[in-house]
């Protein structure tokens, strides 16, 4: 992780730009109306110009019904409803498609990355990087979820080339060039953290509070540890037959995900 100010210059004040929050939801309609209040509030009392993407990952709960009544009520909310569940990192993808700021921030739908939190990934970034991870000072995850965050850390290491030094996160913030080009990525499995670690060069950490869920369980276990590893090792490792695989698997005409609807607003602020 490199530093790419120089001469102590300093960095250009956070209002000067615009920020997109994109959060993929999936069966929170517990927790998604106080994850946006308190992300809304967070940039209102900042005084900067902010875009809120939820994306409904084919929740079978209320959740788009409590982000589509969200969206219709707030003008700086984007809600797009997905025509099943396609998984995390493709909402994800989707809500990269919608976000317009000048840096986007992801992050979960169920508290554990506390919105205020945004502050430290922001004076990071505008040092001059291209993706700031946000790094918990203490984990609030169950045991197999940290041994998977290794295993995926070796294989990030091995096929993007993740610095030993730099830590990953779910709570990150992109610049708008690394997302555009992460955009034009052709993919039907998206790999979030591949695609910022393959488009970035300045990448670093900075450190943030990770909170135990209010309520509820976590919709990540141990079986969708090992698919995003399945996901990763397939159709991003550069092992022989790799690419034979991928084109056998591979349907060039089909999305990442299909929406089924999206509802914005012609008042928004961006």
């Amino acid at each position: 992780m490199t530093a790419s100010r120089q001469g102590g210059e300093a960095p250009p004040a956070p209002a000067a730009f615009r920020y997109s929050v994109v959060i993929p939801v999936f069966n929170s309609e517990r927790l998604i109306g106080e994850t946006v209040r308190r992300t809304a509030e967070f940039f209102e009392r900042a005084g900067w110009r902010h875009q809120i993407v939820l994306v409904n990952d084919g929740s079978a709960d209320r959740s788009w019904e409590v982000v589509a009544a969200l969206a219709r009520q707030n003008a700086s909310i984007v809600a797009i409803n997905l025509e099943k569940n396609y998984g995390q990192y493709a909402a994800i993808f989707c809500g990269l498609h919608h976000a317009s700021g000048d840096f986007v921030v992801t992050m979960d739908d169920d508290l554990q990355n506390p919105p205020e939190e945004i502050a430290q990934l922001v004076a990071k970034i505008l040092e001059g990087y291209d993706v700031v991870f946000g790094r918990f000072r203490a984990k609030q995850h169950a045991r197999y979820r940290r041994w998977g965050s290794g295993l995926i850390g070796r294989l990030n290491r091995w096929i993007f080339g993740q610095p030993r030094d730099l830590t990953v996160s779910n709570f990150r913030i992109i610049r708008k060039s690394v997302v555009d080009r992460m955009r034009r990525h052709r993919t039907r499995f998206p790999y979030i953290t591949g695609l910022a670690l393959l488009y970035s060069e300045k990448r670093a950490n900075v450190w943030v509070e990770h909170r135990p869920r209010p309520q509820g369980e976590s919709n990540y276990d141990l079986i969708l540890l090992f698919r995003t590893a399945a996901r990763i090792v397939l159709h991003y490792a550069p092992f022989p037959g790799a690419g034979i695989i991928r084109r056998i698997r591979r349907n060039p005409e089909a999305p990442a995900y299909v929406e089924k609807e999206v509802i914005t607003s012609a008042q928004s602020p961006f």
